[in-house]
């Protein structure tokens, strides 16, 4: 009985299985945690299965903290808690800083759980190519049911209203928002199964001489009467965005 394929090429004469060419389909088969939307090339993901030793962890406020759980994760055996503090502003934040890329269309991929007290759940990337600063960030308002994205001259702009996310424990809840930094403006913004339309909003670039670099924020914005704890998991930064 024939199967399989021939050394020569991609298609061929089988019986009992079918063949594969979308090598993005092959890689997720194999586990990769970066499956929700496989548009663009990888720069850095993580699924925190090797730990946190490459992420800077922060929070502010009584009974904040950052730290590995197992179970309850979208992917793997550990998802990352972010527990926010209380008093004043709180929050809490893992943060990855990268060499900057040539500058492309980008995108930032989260995926992240519900908490009945939970506040924001913001995705923020910052690219500084030692002229200007892009701003590409978007946040999640639970108690407004809003999705906002950043925008001149420093502000957050609604796009979304009546996002309804899953309530589970589960890390279940994916968005994902890309910009073209050559341009300046925002090209597309996912959240779980819609897409909503930010092209052509422009970004908050104001001039910046640090450094080039890149950082990318995950963070859980807290209420400051609470300690709401959210999971979050399958980071991912993309770079080359069709």
């Amino acid at each position: 009985m024939p199967h399989g394929t021939p050394d020569w090429g991609l298609v061929g004469p089988k019986s009992t299985v079918y063949g594969l060419d979308d090598l993005g389909e092959h890689a997720v088969r194999l586990g990769s945690p970066h499956l929700f939307d496989r548009r663009g090339d990888v720069l850095w993901m993580t699924d925190f299965d090797e730990g946190l030793g490459d992420v800077w962890a922060t929070w502010t406020g009584g009974g904040g903290s950052v730290h590995l759980v197992t179970g309850y994760t979208r992917k793997g055996a550990y998802a990352v808690k972010l527990t926010a503090g209380t008093a004043g502003t709180t929050f809490a934040r893992i943060r990855k800083d990268l060499f900057l890329p040539v500058l492309s269309r980008m995108g930032l991929e989260v995926t992240f759980s519900y908490h009945e007290d939970m506040n924001e759940v913001r995705l923020e990337g910052i690219a500084y190519d030692g002229v200007n600063a892009h701003y590409f960030e978007v946040t999640y308002v639970f108690g407004t049911q809003l999705l906002l994205v950043y925008v001149p001259p420093g502000v957050w702009q609604p796009v979304a209203a009546n996002v309804r996310i899953g309530t589970g424990a589960f890390a279940s809840n994916t968005m994902k928002i890309v910009a073209d930094l050559t341009t300046d403006q925002y090209v597309r913004l996912l959240f779980n199964g819609v897409s909503v339309p930010v092209a052509g909003v422009p970004l908050h670039a104001p001039g910046d001489g640090r450094a080039p670099y890149l950082h990318v924020d995950v963070t859980n914005v807290g209420s400051a009467t609470t300690n709401p704890e959210i999971l979050v998991d399958c980071v991912i930064v993309t770079q080359n965005e069709p």
